[in-house]
């Protein structure tokens, strides 16, 4: 069973100042025994730093840095998150589907917060979790001392049932890492578009990561199939070169529909063909990897057909043929800004 093991906001402002969290001088020592057996065995080690504006825990300052006395490689993933939920509106999801993870161990700070949060959500998304029980922690708060709330949470959430997959708490030193196939967890060794359209949904805070699918998805009918989807729930891209100044308009409609090109025009006037040349360097996606947002350059001018609104979900390209995220109709509109408009044939596309 693959694993990774997750590390949750020990950083400098929360770890090494006083007062300092219960038990944080093992609780660091026991993470750097747990993260140099993960990294023996191959498993991929992230370590989550929390972030906010015009905070103590403002991105790039001292205090978000990472604890001076964690052991960090340089093979190690940094995951930024603004939330509790070490999963939502980051791409921690991705790099887990990226790596085949089917298991994590959970370790950090703090223990009725981030920790509890995206142990509960690592569970709902389908992962079974060891909880290094003596390797989370929290401060002392007048309701509760930190290792009250430990001891607390150690079995409130290793009694959770209802999600399905299981959580248990063990102490950190009987956690054993299986040997596993070497995964670069460093990152995407994934091609450049794929990677621009990941960050340029992280940086909107768009909740689903993109997925990377082991088939090319050059069309809408290959992608509906990889993914199980209906085909109009593929939302594609279609690109034509405007003749007045030789730029692209990106038409995003259903998989099956068929753009009416003299549509088209009524919105961006006359309209010549589009060759892969052109489509490469007008949105710096090659043809059947043409995602919505992430254009090397401006924008090209963009139109959302509304038939695309027939459908609650949606999936849409993310720089490369094999690269695909989930957003809604709305959602889509949101990022890209584009009016929504009336520009498909009749004819439904076989």
């Amino acid at each position: 069973m693959n694993t990774a093991l997750l590390i949750i906001d020990v950083q400098h402002g929360l770890f090494d100042r006083e007062p300092r969290p219960y038990d944080a001088v093992d609780v660091v020592h026991r993470i750097n025994e747990l993260s140099e057996r993960a990294r023996i065995a191959n498993v991929p080690v992230v370590f989550v730093q929390h972030e906010a504006p015009n905070s103590p825990l403002e991105y790039g300052g001292q205090n978000w840095q990472l604890s001076s006395n964690l052991h960090v490689k340089p093979s190690d993933v940094l995951v930024r998150k603004t939330t509790p939920d070490s999963f939502l509106k980051t791409e921690l999801l991705g790099l887990l589907q990226q790596w085949g993870t089917q298991e994590l161990v959970i370790a950090g700070y703090s223990t009725e917060f981030c920790v509890d949060t995206t142990t509960r959500r690592a569970a709902a998304l389908g992962y079974p979790v060891r909880l290094a029980s003596d390797a989370h922690t929290s401060h002392d708060k007048a309701h509760a001392t930190g290792a009250l709330i430990r001891e607390h949470h150690n079995f409130t959430l290793s009694n959770l049932r209802s999600f399905g997959p299981p959580i248990v708490a063990i102490a950190a030193a009987d956690i054993m890492f299986a040997p596993q196939a070497h995964v670069d967890p460093a990152v995407p060794a994934r091609p450049e578009g794929f990677v621009r359209v990941s960050e340029v949904l992280r940086e909107r805070g768009h909740v689903h990561a993109p997925r990377w699918l082991e088939v090319s998805a050059r069309t809408a009918q290959e992608a509906a199939d990889a993914l199980g989807v209906c085909l109009g729930q593929i939302a594609k891209s279609v690109v034509f070169r405007r003749k007045a100044s030789d730029t692209a308009v990106v038409v995003i409609t259903s998989g099956d529909k068929r753009v009416d090109e003299t549509k088209v025009a009524g919105y961006a006037g006359p309209l010549s063909r589009a060759d892969a040349e052109f489509v490469k360097a007008s949105t710096g996606f090659s043809i059947g990897g043409v995602s919505p947002v992430g254009f090397t350059d401006s924008a090209p001018m963009l139109l959302i057909d509304q038939e695309l609104f027939r459908f609650e979900e949606l999936w849409a390209a993310a720089g490369h043929p094999n690269g695909v995220f989930r957003l809604s109709p709305q959602e889509l509109q949101a990022l890209t800004g584009a009016a929504v408009v009336n520009v498909v044939t009749d004819t439904v596309q076989s």
